[in-house]
């Protein structure tokens, strides 16, 4: 076939374009069919298998192997059917359809990492900001509670300890609660010239509820990202997959390869080398993800 339909002067469809219908010319009994050729202990195998492949890459070399396999079997006609035993018309397109599926998931998957990254990059940009300000807070806390024990050099200096220097913003919503804590008994403090300096400088519950407030929006920001980061992105279903999606397609080139001792025109299908198909970057570990403030 040219690289253009000459019927229509338009492009050929993309390889899983065309896979798609030629199977749609086919009645078919449901991928589920395959499950006649799988046990759990092939199904174990292959969910390992797929975990170590890239299964986009797969795709695509199924697809092609398919889309030969079809046009062999279509143009040899009964002869040519009847010497691939070992892969029926209806076994291609059960497997083909199968491919199908583990390109959806590939798309599919796609999509939301792509959602997931971009929420998460949102989201740390607001994380930043909240921890910008806190930190600020925490620096103001640091000064006013100071200036309220100015005199009493142990407790100047206890101040210091709780606030720390930390630009994490686990360590500083600690900070922050430490120093809140310590705002409300000075708040509670009955001695005339601590309530005096307080009242003074605007030490008050409404500044030591602030205070709070930002240590928990800190937990909770750090929170929301690990819910971010925990999003499923449906990839054991689809190392499953791809590892099925290679188990049929070496049945598919191995029933080819048999029947070329009895029909020298059948094509020569290959299975992919591992190098063609191997993961070659993983994605992080959805640890905890750990916003600190630019330096």
């Amino acid at each position: 076939m040219s690289l253009r339909d000459r019927d229509h002067g338009r492009p050929d469809p993309t390889p899983r374009r065309a896979l798609e219908a030629l199977t749609r010319g086919y009645r078919s009994q449901g991928a589920q069919s395959l499950d006649a050729f799988l046990d759990e202990g092939d199904l174990k195998a292959c969910a390992e298998r797929g975990r170590h492949v890239s299964a986009e890459r797969v795709v695509n070399e199924a697809v092609g192997t398919y889309l030969k396999a079809f046009d062999a079997l279509r143009r040899g006609g009964e002869a040519r059917r009847a010497a691939v035993r070992g892969c029926t018309l209806e076994l291609l397109v059960l497997v083909s359809e199968q491919v199908l599926e583990l390109g959806r998931q590939v798309d599919e998957r796609k999509r939301v990492m792509a959602a997931k990254a971009e929420a998460i990059e949102r989201h740390k940009a607001r994380a930043r900001e909240h921890l910008g300000l806190a930190i600020t807070l925490r620096e103001q806390a640091r000064r006013l509670l100071g200036t309220i024990a100015r005199g009493d050099e142990a407790i100047v200096a206890e101040i210091g300890r709780i606030a720390g220097q930390a630009s994490d913003a686990r360590s500083t919503s600690v900070s922050l609660a430490s120093l809140a804590a310590y705002g409300r008994a000075v708040v509670a403090n009955e001695n005339p010239k601590v309530i005096m300096r307080a009242r003074l400088l605007g030490l008050d519950t409404a500044y030591v509820s602030e205070l709070e407030g930002f240590a928990q929006q800190l937990l909770d920001d750090e929170a929301e990202l690990d819910g971010l980061a925990s999003i499923e992105t449906g990839d054991k279903e689809m190392q499953l997959q791809a590892g099925v999606t290679l188990h049929f397609l070496e049945m598919v080139v191995d029933a080819f390869e048999a029947a070329r001792g009895l029909d020298g025109d059948v094509p020569l299908l290959k299975a992919p080398r591992r190098e063609q198909i191997v993961r070659r970057t993983a994605e992080p570990a959805p640890d905890r993800l750990v916003v600190t403030r630019p330096r």
